[in-house]
């Protein structure tokens, strides 16, 4: 694993003496790289989004960058679920992209409409199991398995991938925050 970061362009340099939140997306200097949404000194596209950095740092003020992209994610996870206790919110709904896939979208459909009483203007879509997948290698599906965190990643219903010498699934189930 490598700390989930990149350098910080001399663009953001303007941004120094700012407190406020300044910088994409309302960050402050310190919780981002880089400030600017596209700075022009990053140098060359090499790949995704690579043009436009966001790497968002340790949400404790410390403007850390994570140890990991693991890391990041668990932070994300409890994060986005802490929006629940926001006194203007009803609920949150997980939702795993590979059950969208394996179901449809009719049961997040009917979820929707349990929490906000309002029926669906919409036709549900139908499952779609062929859709082309990414394909991992299983050294980083053994990878991921052996370091994400999975307490985070329970409360959204995911688990370790199951890996046999045909290949891996991913597993998941329903969220225990739910």
């Amino acid at each position: 694993t490598k700390t989930w970061t990149t350098t910080r362009p001399a663009s953001d340099r303007k941004y120094v003496n700012e407190s406020g939140h300044v910088c994409q997306e309302h960050f402050k200097l310190r919780d981002i790289i880089s400030c600017e949404a596209k700075p022009k000194d990053v140098g060359e596209d090499k790949g995704y989004s690579s043009h436009q950095p966001i790497y968002e740092m340790r949400h404790d003020g410390s403007g850390e960058p994570y140890n990991n992209i693991l890391e990041l994610r668990a932070a994300k996870i409890y994060n986005h679920l802490s929006v629940k206790e926001w006194p203007w919110v009803a609920d949150v709904i997980i939702l795993q992209y590979e059950r969208l896939l394996a179901e449809g979208t009719g049961f997040f459909l009917k979820q929707i409409e349990d929490i906000t009483g309002v029926k669906p203007s919409c036709e549900p879509t139908e499952p779609q199991p062929k859709r082309k997948r990414r394909q991992m290698e299983l050294e980083w599906v053994q990878h991921i398995s052996d370091n994400a965190d999975w307490e985070a990643e329970e409360l959204i219903g995911y688990h370790p991938a199951v890996i046999t010498s045909k290949g891996y699934s991913v597993a998941y189930s329903k969220p225990k925050h739910v």
